[in-house]
């Protein structure tokens, strides 16, 4: 049972350190505030010279041509709706005859509790061609993972490595299944007019920190997945919730002048107060991640994300 005057006891005790953890926050949110309207008065030549200087081929982000035609780096969303009835209008006018491709996975993943160890993976997928003659596609694939498919070698413990096998199984098999769509797409209809969607980031910074032989089985994936979205000029859109990337911070970082200190607030909030309307977007920016698989050179597939 919690106990809510301890409860009230224990954050009282600590008040002093959640007002210091806010104040650094806020004077974090201010200096960035100020770095950003700086980068505003930048343009992209500008920039890009700045990292030619400095020489840094992972500066986080490089900004696209849209960085000099935005207004305070914000394309806003001028549509606008009265009703829930008006906005589904507009979204069957724009979607119409275009069709929506996405994948989404899960896991089971084993535990020591029950012997022998099983996993599993499901792979689902969605194909909406958004035309009343042609008939949504709805489906799943399952797959179990007995003992021995969960056990490569790896000389951890079994069930560490049994859980990364299956979660790196379901990645790739989202990955595999999305190419395999977007060919299917192409050998009947100009696959540019299809959108696929991807649920995960294309920047697997995790992977730069797992044993190599095992990261390689991502890298694959994603570089085969971009690969097949260029080829077949599909195009894949990953998308993520909740972001904590810090790519235009790193940017931001990256040029401003030797005795300025760094920001280490996300991208997130950096935008947030930009992005003011539901729909808004900031201009493009080219992926420059520095991370443990950029560092390594085995990261130069970012630069197309």
């Amino acid at each position: 049972m919690l106990n809510q005057p301890s409860v009230d006891s224990a954050l009282s005790e600590k008040r002093a350190q959640f007002h210091e953890f806010a104040a650094r926050q806020a004077e974090q949110q201010r200096r960035s505030s100020e770095r950003v309207s700086l980068l505003q008065e930048m343009d992209r030549v500008t920039i890009l010279k700045r990292l030619d200087e400095i020489d840094d081929p992972w500066p986080g982000a490089i900004p696209t041509d849209e960085f000099d035609v935005a207004t305070d780096l914000c394309f806003p969303f001028d549509e606008g709706w009265d009703n829930h009835q008006d906005a589904r209008a507009w979204s069957r006018q724009i979607l119409e005859n275009r069709a929506t491709i996405a994948v989404d996975g899960s896991q089971i993943v084993p535990s020591t509790d029950y012997l022998p160890l099983v996993g599993a993976t499901q792979i689902g997928w969605f194909v909406n061609e958004h035309n009343a003659d042609k008939p949504y596609v709805k489906d799943l694939s399952f797959s179990v993972l007995p003992p021995d498919d969960l056990s490569d070698g790896d000389d951890g413990d079994d069930e560490s490595v049994a859980v990364q096998v299956v979660n790196q199984v379901r990645f790739v098999g989202e990955c595999d299944k999305l190419s395999e769509l977007m060919r299917q797409r192409s050998a009947i209809a100009d696959a540019s007019t299809a959108l696929a969607f991807f649920d995960g980031s294309f920047i697997i910074s995790f992977a730069g920190r797992i044993r190599e032989y095992r990261a390689q089985h991502y890298i694959d994936a994603v570089r085969d997945l971009l690969a097949d979205s260029e080829q077949y000029k599909a195009p894949l859109i990953g998308f993520v919730d909740s972001s904590r990337s810090r790519d235009v911070v790193s940017l931001i970082n990256a040029i401003r002048e030797p005795d300025e200190p760094a920001i280490s607030i996300s991208d997130g909030m950096i935008f947030h107060p930009l992005l003011k309307n539901w729909g808004d977007r900031s201009p493009f920016f080219v992926c420059a991640c520095d991370d443990g698989l950029s560092s390594t050179g085995r990261g130069g597939f970012y630069k197309q994300v």
